[in-house]
């Protein structure tokens, strides 16, 4: 009776290692989606956070100190959105706000996972893209999959950020002070 139980046991062990090893082997197939999403970031994060600089500064902070300015914002309908929708903050930017806080927070809430033991303590944060293309700290696990996938998505977000603050922040304070 218990030779069966031990053999049970040992089949039961080998079964769960060679599942953990096909999920990770799943990850590692993956790989190759990981470097161009991580290439691409560190190509275009930089871009894109100047490109979300000068959206929040030119359509969502100037219209709110230009009168000028506001009435060729306000003609166009997507500018009139995005001025109306952050400098006020809207029903979709407050959305767009709680997500990424929430992203954020289960991103500081899982940095022991970070794909290849980076310690965002040890280190002072997140790797860049850039690190990461050159450390190679790419996921070979599925939490660290996740934990990437997390990392992309918060990156990507950045774009809001600067719709936000400084800009949105500063036009919502001038905007319900009487202009």
């Amino acid at each position: 009776m218990r030779d069966e139980h031990d053999m049970n046991t040992t089949q039961d062990s080998l079964s769960d290692s060679r599942r953990s090893r096909d999920v990770a082997s799943s990850v590692l197939r993956r790989r190759k989606y990981h470097i161009a999403i991580t290439e691409w970031e560190a190509k275009w994060m930089y871009r894109q956070q100047a490109i979300g600089a000068l959206i929040g500064f030119f359509i969502v902070l100037l219209p709110t100190l230009s009168k000028a300015w506001r009435e060729i914002v306000v003609s166009f309908p997507p500018t009139r959105w995005i001025y109306d929708e952050f400098s006020s903050f809207g029903p979709f930017s407050l959305t767009v706000l709680l997500v990424f806080v929430f992203a954020t927070i289960g991103l500081n809430g899982l940095y022991r996972h970070f794909p290849g033991g980076w310690d965002a303590k040890k280190e002072w944060g997140f790797p860049t893209a850039r690190v990461i293309r050159d450390r190679g700290l790419y996921p070979t696990r599925p939490l660290e999959e996740a934990v990437f996938g997390l990392a992309v998505f918060v990156g990507l977000f950045g774009l809001f950020f600067w719709l936000y603050f400084p800009f949105g922040l500063i036009a919502f304070f001038i905007r319900t002070g009487g202009n």
